[in-house]
């Protein structure tokens, strides 16, 4: 009563903790993930003005090739322009180039100008912000693919990607330029904010920003790759960047520490479960004590019962005795007399019967319930409860037919046959009156014998079958039903016969109750 419950509610405690640990780890990550947003949103805003004064400069730019090299000195975030006509490359030629830049630029992108691939790509919708209005988004929503005014193409080289930017002139020429990667990432960092040490949940936490290869291209923040080691959130860029991503690594027990709450959780916990441990010690003290004088007074009861059944069984023998002997004695015209005497020797063996089996009963729950085998035949165990019930049964109509093949010389403790018999019969005596009908059979193989008893009565409902041998069951406890009996006749039975090394069982049968007794009884001869 008091294990249980506190165990169950130590469990639910444990439970509530994992869970509200759980839910301040998710909220901490969402706060990282956001701060994350953050510095992407300062990333995409240096692309952007990136991509517009890049744009600006290629909408107003000469395309001719002297005046887009001269457009190069004045443009530090492009390392190379070109111009296509026809999807054909014309500047720079790969039989003209003027210099070593020039050269490496062809190198780098001539798979694209064979592939004739620089207007196809386009971006993943799915990894434009809905966020930020980009120019990509709008030429991808509104515009054919080889339609576009202009667009993006990333393409891998080296150890990173590479950025091309293009538009389309008024007169179809295509002009673009290569972005200067290297000054891109250069006003990425500064573009990065800084940290102030008072708005930090995490103070010990590191930034990485990685390229598509996953290396390191910066790291910001309190912490170091000694003290930040746990990975919290990840996010990628936004295009043409969205190889590139952030990671969030914040220090384990920093965080822990941040998001303290156990110890109150705890508190609480505690307080509320040693509440009910102390009701629960109170009410588990006070059903003790109720439930140890209630198991003395059984034990008196029982002990008075039984002691009373002692006493009552030698009176009640010299009763049966004698009023026997009167019976044998009365002259055997003196009906009234004899009938008289008759019911005094059979309720005489009713009560002897009720005794038996209260003390048989008391034995078993002491778990002293033994066998006493000896020499005997089964059939006179049965003949002799026959005689003892013939008068009761008589007096009711009730006709008993036998077919008795169990004659053979066998170890048996008879009383406990008689009993089990006994209490069968006395069953359909009280229950099976009305089928007017008890039948007995047996028989013996070997070492095992069966005893059969059926009757004709209105036999025992499906629903009740499985309960009948149960202490103290009874189908109807009904005073108006006029039969008594203590409810304890079935169970030992059963009993007697399991120690017999046998069993009883009822088995299914279109009338009445269909009863079957198995015993194992060796030869006399042996020793078992």
């Amino acid at each position: 009563m008091i294990a249980v419950p506190l165990a169950v509610l130590t469990w639910l405690g444990v439970r509530l903790q994992a869970a509200e640990r759980a839910t301040l780890d998710d909220f901490a990550d969402q706060l990282h993930t956001e701060e994350l947003r953050g510095f992407a949103q300062s990333i995409s805003t240096v692309v952007q003005q990136t991509e517009r004064d890049i744009q600006a400069k290629l909408d107003s730019a000469s395309i001719d090739p002297n005046s887009l090299r001269r457009l190069l000195q004045e443009s530090p975030h492009v390392t190379q322009f070109f111009r296509l006509d026809d999807n054909v490359l014309l500047y720079p030629a790969f039989d003209e180039y003027s210099n070593a830049s020039e050269e490496e630029f062809l190198l780098r992108t001539r798979d694209i100008w064979r592939n004739g691939e620089l207007m196809t790509q386009s971006p993943p919708e799915e990894l434009l912000s809905s966020s930020i209005q980009s120019v990509s988004k709008t030429m991808i929503s509104n515009v054919a693919l080889n339609e576009r005014p202009y667009g993006w193409y990333v393409w891998h080289w080296g150890s990173d990607i590479h950025l091309l930017l293009w538009t389309r002139r008024t007169e179809g020429i295509i002009i673009g330029a290569e972005l200067n990667r290297p000054r891109l990432v250069s006003e990425i960092i500064a573009a990065l904010p800084g940290i102030d040490p008072d708005e930090i949940l995490v103070p010990s936490k590191r930034i990485e920003l990685r390229n598509s290869r996953e290396e390191i291209i910066y790291t910001f923040g309190p912490g170091n790759a000694a003290s930040a080691t746990q990975l919290r959130a990840e996010l990628p860029l936004e295009y043409p960047l969205n190889t590139w991503s952030l990671s969030y690594f914040v220090n384990p027990e920093e965080l822990a520490a941040s998001i303290e709450y156990a110890p109150a959780f705890w508190y609480r916990i505690s307080t509320q479960v040693g509440a009910i441990a102390v009701v629960l010690i109170a009410l588990a003290i006070y059903l003790y004590r109720e439930n140890a004088r209630s198991m003395r007074e059984a034990a008196q009861r029982v002990t008075f019962v039984n002691q009373v059944s002692h006493e009552l069984k030698t009176p009640l023998t010299n009763i049966r005795m004698y009023a026997e002997m009167l019976e044998e004695d009365l002259d055997a015209s003196d009906d009234q007399s004899r009938r008289h005497v008759g019911v005094l020797v059979s309720e005489s063996q009713r009560l002897s019967r009720l005794i038996a089996n209260i003390l048989t009963f008391n034995r078993k729950e002491r778990h002293a319930l033994k066998l006493r085998p000896a020499p005997g035949i089964v059939d006179d165990c049965v003949q002799s409860v026959i005689a003892q019930f013939r008068p009761a049964l008589d007096s009711r109509g009730i006709s008993i037919t036998t077919d008795l093949n169990a004659a053979g010389s066998a170890l048996i403790d008879a009383d406990a046959i008689g009993q089990i018999v006994g209490n069968l019969v006395s069953n359909v005596e009280k229950y099976a009156a009305t089928g007017k009908q008890l039948s007995i059979r047996s028989k013996q193989i070997d070492e095992t014998v069966t005893i059969s008893v059926t009757d004709a009565g209105p036999g025992i409902p499906t629903k009740e079958r499985a309960h009948i041998f149960n202490a103290f069951y009874r189908i109807s406890d009904k005073l108006t039903d006029g039969v008594a009996g203590t409810g304890i006749g079935l169970t030992i039975a059963r009993e007697l016969a399991r120690l017999h090394g046998g069993d009883l069982v009822l088995r299914p049968s279109q009338h009445g109750a269909h009863f079957v007794v198995t015993l194992h009884c060796p030869p006399a001869g042996d020793s078992a």
